[in-house]
């Protein structure tokens, strides 16, 4: 005997073919332009990954070269890039690690060992052990790796490059460096984590590092925004994924930069439409 009650819980709605057809077409098309968005499209897509202590920025370019540029992140990284469809099972033609303190050695190996990393651009490795581990991970693939230098970039062949801008070698500091990445008039620097004196000592080298927008750190901040820095890099926006306090809105004001606060995960488009 078949119990009725139950057997009317669990059935299905009945639905009309029309309305399932509709159903159908709604999914297919939210399909549809969630990859639409993933094509290359003619223009430069930088997301602000979501971590929650540090910052990375995934740089989806116009012929799809896919480029991470970890500033200061740790673990919560590897799960932000869990969340990104693009990268999920797939290969990064760039990986851009602007420090080397043990945590983004420790994720700049984890990533070799997760995934396809063609290119990987670094600071110079330090010539102790704390840099063993990341030199077993790149000695176990096939990553072709750049050591930072003021002449070399990484090109994609489209109009498009990755500069790097390596710090003074201190003792007291990891090695780090300044990244810039350049596309058409537009120009994104991201300043790492530098200290003091590798950011005095980089000024005196005349280095330029002129870029039209700031990406602000969340670890290094004052160096960031001190006035020498500023006056060098000259960039018409700064970009904080953070609440900026009043007295450093009115230094960026006094020095003619608008200030956009994003939220983690918002994007920044560059490219025309």
């Amino acid at each position: 005997m078949v119990n009725t009650r139950y057997t009317a819980l669990f059935a299905m709605p009945s639905l009309s073919p029309r309305l399932w057809l509709f159903l159908t077409l709604t999914c297919l098309l939210v399909i549809a332009f969630h990859e639409w968005r993933l094509l290359p499209n003619g223009r430069v897509h930088a997301t602000l990954l979501d971590l929650p202590h540090d910052q990375a920025v995934f740089i989806a370019m116009p012929t799809g070269t896919q480029m991470l540029i970890e500033e200061g992140a740790d673990q919560s990284l590897l799960e932000a890039l869990g969340e990104q469809t693009r990268l999920l099972g797939s290969s990064l033609d760039l990986l851009v690690i602007p420090s080397l303190r043990a945590p983004d050695i420790a994720i700049a190996s984890e990533l070799l060992g997760r995934m396809t990393i063609r290119t990987m651009l670094i600071p110079p490795l330090p010539r102790d052990s704390s840099a063993d581990r990341l030199r077993q991970a790149i000695s176990a693939t096939a990553t072709k790796t750049i050591v930072a230098d003021q002449s070399r970039t990484f090109d994609d062949g489209h109009g498009c490059t990755i500069e790097s801008f390596p710090s003074p070698a201190l003792a007291s500091s990891p090695p780090s460096m300044i990244v810039r990445f350049l596309c058409g008039d537009s120009s994104i620097v991201i300043p790492g984590i530098l200290r003091k004196e590798e950011m005095e000592a980089l000024l005196r080298s005349g280095m330029d590092v002129h870029g039209s927008t700031l990406l602000l750190p969340q670890q290094g901040l004052p160096v960031a925004t001190s006035s020498g820095f500023l006056l060098a890099v000259h960039p018409h926006l700064a970009i904080s994924t953070l609440a900026v306090a009043k007295p450093l809105q009115d230094r960026l004001a006094h020095f003619g930069i608008s200030l956009r606060i994003m939220a983690k995960g918002g994007e920044i488009v560059i490219g025309n439409d």
